[in-house]
């Protein structure tokens, strides 16, 4: 529970990490424009390595915990299958590569649909509400454009990403500066 009431302080009142990640996001999308080899290249590595880190991460906290010896194992476990994943994806990076096409393509339809049932079920107009629209309607677009793309062709998959990521990244960026507007709205008052 304070894993979540941390996120959300972070998404409400930190608007220059949003700000970040969009930056971040616009950045690699330009990389994967310019040169889509690099940032394929570079998710893998990414991907690998995250998955290789969050196991140790993992290992290192249960190895210091008071916790049970089941809870230990489990988090032993997790870490190991983490680390073994995170190494397998390193060693074959092509594999590595068309899988996560394959399950970024659906996850973007998926957040598409969730981001554009949660539009229709806002009762009254909020300020911003059609930046989610065109997130949703956007990621739907993007990830039906993955599927249909045939996934042996790496540099129209980067492509897509590059442009989802430019765009995903002005929505954040976007938003961060309505967040700013808000919190000095908010200091003003107080």
């Amino acid at each position: 529970m304070l894993y979540f009431l941390s996120l959300s302080e972070t998404y409400t009142t930190k608007w220059w990490f949003i700000t970040l990640r969009g930056f971040l996001a616009v950045l690699f999308g330009v990389t994967a424009m310019l040169n889509p080899h690099l940032a394929a290249t570079v998710a893998v590595y990414l991907v690998s390595l995250g998955l290789m880190l969050d196991g140790l991460k993992i290992a290192a906290t249960a190895a210091r915990s008071n916790a049970t010896w089941r809870l230990w194992q489990i988090a032993l476990s997790r870490a190991l299958v983490e680390i073994i994943l995170g190494a397998l994806a390193l060693y074959n990076g092509y594999s590595t590569f068309k899988f996560m096409a394959f399950l970024f393509a659906f996850a973007l339809i998926f957040r598409g649909v969730l981001e554009f049932v949660s539009f229709l079920e806002i009762e009254s107009p909020i300020e911003g509400q059609r930046i989610t629209l065109i997130s949703a309607i956007g990621s739907m677009l993007i990830g039906l454009g993955l599927i249909i793309t045939p996934l042996g062709d790496e540099f129209a998959f980067i492509l897509f990403i590059g442009a989802y990521a430019i765009v995903e990244g002005c929505i954040q960026m976007a938003s961060a500066g309505q967040i700013s507007a808000r919190l000095k709205e908010a200091e003003v008052v107080a």
